[in-house]
C-alpha cells in the first residue's frame, strides 16, 4: 500500500511538472512571422536538345534581398552535366553575370550534388529582379535527356523554391537560314529567316508555336506584329520579350513535317541589328520541336564610311596661349571601312577643293583648315568636313619707336613714344628699360623717364600672346652744359677808332658759332675763330653765340666804342677806383682809391683827374667851398651842397632835383657827372648792366 502511495504520488507530480512547462511554453510562445520568399522563378535553356551544351539563363525575384557577396544556390535535375571544381576548380567568374555583371569570385559546381553556387556582384533589394545567365564560352551545362524539367532555387536567405517547367528535346528544325535587308550595324532591319521542319515537327494552325532567340539583337519595347508572316500569312499572336531577346509566333498555317517554313519579319517590326559589327547567328525552335537550331551565321558590318585622321607637328602648339611660333605641318590620313580608292581635299580659310597629296604647313596668322575624305569607288563622302583652327606667329610684334636710334637732348626728363601693333599675336605688354608700360588704344605708348647726365641706352620690348617678343634700342644723350666758348678780342668798353673789328676767340669743336646773327663757318681745327664785324660811331655790342648739337646755348656780348679820331672816351664804372682814357687804363685817384659813387640816383665822380685828362684844369677855393672847372672856353663854378652852378657866370640848375648837388668825399670833390661834361660839351652813356659810364668828348 505504501509503495502504492508513492507511486500515485510521483505520477501526480510529473503531471504537475508538465502543465508548468506547457504554460511556461504557451506564455513565450508567439506565431512565426511570415518569411518572404523567392518567386517568379524561370529558365531559359539556348540550346534545349538533349545531352549538349547549352546556355542556362535562370531568372526569379528576391524576397528578402541579396548582399553583395551572398551565395545563390542553383539545385539543377538529375542528369544534367555540371562543372567540377572540387577536381577543377575552373569556372571563371566571366563565364557567368548577374544582372549583367561578372561576380568578384568564381561559381562554385559540385556534380555529386547536381549544384551551381553563384556569388552576387553586387546587391539587389528586396523585390528585386535577379537573372543569371551561364555562358556556353566553355561548355559548363550540359542539357538531360529528353524531358520536362525544373531547376529549384535557394539563397543564403531563402529557402528552395521550383521553377516553371522547361523542356529538353531530340527532334530539331533543319538548317535555318537568315537574310538580313541590311547588314549595318546598329540600325534597324527587315529579317528572313528559313528553316525545314524535322521528322516530328509538324506545325498545327493556331497551336504550334514557333520561337526566334535572336541575343545580339534589338528587340522593340512596342513591336508591330502585322509585320511578321509565316509562310505570307500574318499570325494570330506574336509574343515579344525584350529581355530575353525572343519572339514567340503562334502559326497561323499548318506545316508538314520536312517542310520549308519561311518567316519574314519586316523593318516595320522595329528588330534593330547588333550594335557591334561581327558574325551572328540566332536559334530557332518550335513547340513540336522544342529544341533550339543555330542559324547559320550572318555578318553584320560598319556603316560604310570614310573618316579623316590628321597630324600636326608639332603635336602641340610651341608658343603660349595655343599659337604656334614655328608654321606648323599638317599631315591628313583617309581610311575607310569599304574597299575604293580614297581622295581628301583641303582647304586654308576656304573650302575644301585643294587635293592633298604630300604633307602642307600652315602660314603665320589665324587660320581655320577644313578638309574631307572621299572614298570615290564606293562613292562615299565623309559625313561632314571637319575643321581645325590654327593660330601662327612666326614673328614678333611690329615695334616702332618715334624719332631717331639716336638722339641728343638738353633735359634729363624724357618722353618715350612709339607704337606696337600686332604681327599676327596680339600684343600683350610693352617693357621699357624692364617696367611695363601703358598701351594706349591703337597701341600707342608714351612713358616718361628721368635719364642721366650723358649716354643713355634705352631698350624698348614688346611682347605678344604667343609669347614671342621684339626689342628695340633707343640711344638719348643728354647734354645740358653749353658749349665751350671764349672771346678775347676785343675786350668789354675797348674805344675802336677804325670802322671795322676782328672778334677772335676759341669755340668748342662741334658748336656752330654765330657773331651778330652770321654764322662762322671757319674755325680752325683747334676751336679757334677769327671774324670782322663793322662798327658804328658809339657804342656797339658785339654778340657772339655758340649751339651744340643737343641746342645747349653759350652767348658772350662785348661793348666797344667806335670813336672818331679826334675824340676821347672816358669810360668809368661805379665802385671802381680805374678809368680808361682811349683804352688806356689808369688810376682816377691814384694812391687814394677814390671811385665813383651813386648818390640819388645820380653818378658823382672825383672831376679833377677827368678834366685834368681832357686838359683843362679845376680850382679848389677853400674858403668859399666851391670847385672852379675852366675847359676851352668854358668855365663852371660849383659849390658843395649847392643845387646850382654857374656856366661862364650864368646860374644853372644842376639837376631838376634840388638834392644833386656836389660832394666832399675821401677828401675829393666829387661833383654830378652828366651835368659837369654836358656842360662843358661831351655826351654821356650810361650802361645799367654794367654800372658803367662813358664820357665821349670831341678834343678839336
Amino acid at each position: 500500500m505504501e509503495e502504492m502511495k508513492r507511486t500515485i504520488g510521483c505520477s501526480r507530480f510529473k503531471r504537475l511538472i508538465g502543465v508548468l512547462i506547457a504554460c511556461a511554453l504557451l506564455t513565450g510562445y508567439s506565431a512565426p512571422e511570415a518569411r518572404a520568399a523567392i518567386s517568379t522563378v524561370e529558365v531559359q535553356v539556348v540550346p534545349n536538345v538533349a545531352k549538349v551544351s547549352a546556355r542556362y539563363t535562370v531568372s526569379f525575384v528576391t524576397g528578402v534581398g541579396l548582399a553583395a557577396g551572398d551565395a545563390v544556390l542553383l539545385q539543377f535535375p538529375q542528369g544534367t552535366t555540371l562543372p567540377c571544381s572540387p577536381c577543377n576548380p575552373l569556372v571563371y567568374a566571366d563565364e557567368v553575370t548577374v544582372n549583367d555583371l561578372h561576380p568578384k569570385q568564381p561559381a562554385f559546381g559540385n556534380p555529386s550534388a547536381g549544384t551551381l553556387k553563384v556569388f552576387v556582384p553586387e546587391a539587389i533589394a528586396a523585390g528585386g529582379a535577379v537573372r543569371i545567365v551561364i555562358s556556353t564560352l566553355v561548355p559548363r551545362v550540359g542539357n538531360p535527356d529528353i524531358g520536362t524539367y525544373r531547376i529549384r532555387v535557394s539563397t543564403d536567405h531563402e529557402p528552395s523554391v521550383e521553377s516553371a517547367p522547361y523542356t529538353i528535346g531530340t527532334s530539331q528544325i533543319m538548317a535555318p537560314t537568315v537574310h538580313l535587308e541590311s547588314t549595318i550595324a546598329n540600325v534597324g532591319s527587315g529579317y528572313s529567316i528559313t528553316f525545314v521542319t524535322g521528322v516530328t515537327g509538324q506545325l498545327v494552325q493556331g497551336s504550334s508555336v514557333i520561337t526566334i532567340t535572336y541575343a545580339a539583337g534589338g528587340f522593340p519595347a512596342a513591336p508591330v506584329n502585322g509585320a511578321v508572316t509565316v509562310n505570307g500569312l500574318a499570325s494570330e499572336r506574336i509574343l515579344t520579350n525584350p529581355v530575353k531577346h525572343t519572339m514567340e509566333i503562334l502559326s497561323p498555317l499548318t506545316v508538314d513535317t520536312r517542310s520549308a517554313v519561311t518567316i519574314a519579319i519586316g523593318a516595320g517590326y522595329g528588330l534593330t541589328n547588333p550594335v557591334k559589327a561581327g558574325n551572328y547567328v540566332l536559334y530557332v525552335h518550335t513547340s513540336a520541336e522544342p529544341g533550339d537550331v543555330a542559324s547559320e551565321p550572318f555578318q553584320i558590318k560598319d556603316l560604310p564610311m570614310v573618316s579623316t585622321t590628321i597630324y600636326v607637328g608639332p603635336g602641340t602648339p610651341d608658343g603660349q596661349n595655343g599659337w604656334y611660333v614655328s608654321e606648323p605641318m599638317v599631315t591628313l590620313a583617309a581610311a575607310s571601312n569599304v574597299e575604293g580608292r580614297l581622295e581628301l581635299h583641303y582647304g586654308i580659310d576656304s573650302e575644301p577643293t585643294t587635293l592633298y597629296t604630300v604633307p602642307f604647313q600652315i602660314p603665320s596668322g589665324v587660320h581655320t583648315l577644313k578638309y574631307r575624305a572621299r572614298n570615290v569607288d564606293a562613292d562615299i563622302d565623309e559625313e561632314s568636313v571637319k575643321t581645325a583652327e590654327f593660330r601662327v606667329a612666326t614673328t614678333g610684334p611690329v615695334l616702332t619707336i618715334d624719332g631717331t636710334e639716336q638722339r641728343l637732348v638738353t633735359s634729363s626728363s624724357f618722353t618715350l613714344t612709339g607704337s606696337v601693333a600686332p604681327s599676327p599675336a596680339p600684343v600683350t605688354t610693352v617693357d621699357i628699360l624692364g617696367r611695363e608700360t601703358h598701351i594706349i588704344a591703337g597701341g600707342t605708348f608714351s612713358e616718361p623717364l628721368t635719364l642721366f647726365e650723358g649716354a643713355n641706352e634705352l631698350r624698348v620690348t614688346a611682347t605678344d600672346e604667343s609669347g614671342r617678343t621684339t626689342s628695340a634700342t633707343v640711344s638719348v644723350t643728354v647734354d645740358t652744359v653749353p658749349p665751350r666758348m671764349t672771346v678775347s678780342a676785343p675786350v668789354n668798353w675797348q674805344e675802336i677808332h677804325a670802322e671795322k673789328v676782328m672778334v677772335r676767340g676759341n669755340v668748342e669743336s662741334g658748336a656752330v658759332l654765330q657773331v651778330n646773327g652770321t654764322t662762322v663757318p671757319n674755325a680752325m681745327p683747334d676751336g679757334s675763330f677769327a671774324h670782322e664785324v663793322a662798327l658804328t660811331i658809339g657804342t656797339n655790342t658785339i654778340s657772339v653765340t655758340a649751339q651744340d648739337a643737343a641746342g645747349n646755348v653759350r652767348k658772350v656780348a662785348v661793348l666797344v666804342t667806335r670813336v672818331p679820331a679826334n675824340e676821347s672816351t672816358i669810360v668809368l664804372t661805379i665802385g671802381n677806383k680805374y678809368m680808361t682814357i682811349n683804352g688806356t687804363k689808369r688810376e682816377i685817384d691814384p694812391g687814394r682809391s677814390t671811385v665813383p659813387v651813386i648818390q640819388n640816383g645820380r653818378t658823382l665822380v672825383p672831376i679833377a683827374a677827368i678834366i685834368e685828362a681832357l686838359g683843362g684844369k679845376v680850382t679848389w677855393a677853400a674858403s668859399a667851398r666851391t670847385a672852379t672847372v675852366t675847359l676851352g672856353d668854358t668855365e663852371l663854378v660849383l659849390a658843395i651842397g649847392g643845387p646850382t652852378a654857374y656856366v661862364n657866370g650864368k646860374s644853372t640848375p644842376i639837376d631838376t632835383d634840388t638834392k644833386v648837388t656836389p660832394v666832399i668825399v675821401n677828401d675829393r670833390t666829387m661833383l654830378p657827372f652828366r651835368f659837369v661834361a654836358e656842360q662843358l660839351g661831351g655826351t654821356v652813356q650810361w650802361n645799367a648792366a654794367t654800372r658803367t659810364v662813358v664820357l665821349h668828348f670831341n678834343v678839336s
